[in-house]
């Protein structure tokens, strides 16, 4: 079985995104992809970045909208496992 999890993060939460992905790399059992969709930080993908080495991460990163629709639809679109954790 194939697991993806799909994390959402948007303006001023990147403290949030760092809480989220340090919880993700302590699991016992990883997902076999991580997507980061990003609605419009400006530092999200830095964030990104200081996990890139200890987790199968993917960043996508739109413009601004206040539409997490959009994110999620996004994220399902680029996606090929069995199972998705959002």
């Amino acid at each position: 079985m194939s697991l993806s999890v799909v994390v959402l993060t948007s303006v001023g939460r990147e403290a949030h995104l760092r809480g989220c992905l340090r919880a993700l790399a302590a699991q016992t059992l990883l997902a076999d992809q991580i997507l980061v969709v990003d609605d419009g930080s400006t530092q999200g993908h830095a964030v990104v970045a200081e996990f890139g080495a200890d987790l199968p991460l993917r960043y996508d990163w739109r413009p601004h909208d206040y539409c997490m629709s959009r994110s999620y639809n996004r994220a399902v679109s680029q996606l090929s496992s069995e199972k998705l954790v959002f």
